[in-house]
């Protein structure tokens, strides 16, 4: 249901993607993204060392046009560090509206 993401196009994506350190670097290299998602994801941090557990939020700019076969999700945390994950398009049919 998934496309497969070949190695040629995922080595292609990691050099569009492996100077992207902000937020605005990714819209200056993929343009406005299709979609923002907030909160786009998170993680939670266990309690250690007498401190709380702790929740990170993050937003994900994600772009479904920088590819034939893979989404480009941005994920930006409240800090404004970016991490990019990669993942193969959706090839079923479009749910019903």
């Amino acid at each position: 249901m998934f496309a497969t993401v070949s190695s040629e196009e995922s080595e292609r994506l990691h050099q569009v993607i492996k100077d992207i350190k902000t937020e605005s670097d990714a819209i200056r290299v993929f343009g406005e993204p299709t979609c923002i998602l907030e909160p786009g994801g998170g993680h939670t941090e266990p309690e250690r060392d007498d401190r709380p557990s702790y929740i990170h939020l993050y937003r994900t700019l994600r772009y479904e046009s920088a590819s034939d076969t893979a989404v480009v999700d941005v994920h930006v945390d409240q800090y404004g560090k970016v991490s990019v994950s990669l993942f193969g398009k959706y090839l079923g049919k479009a749910p019903k509206s």
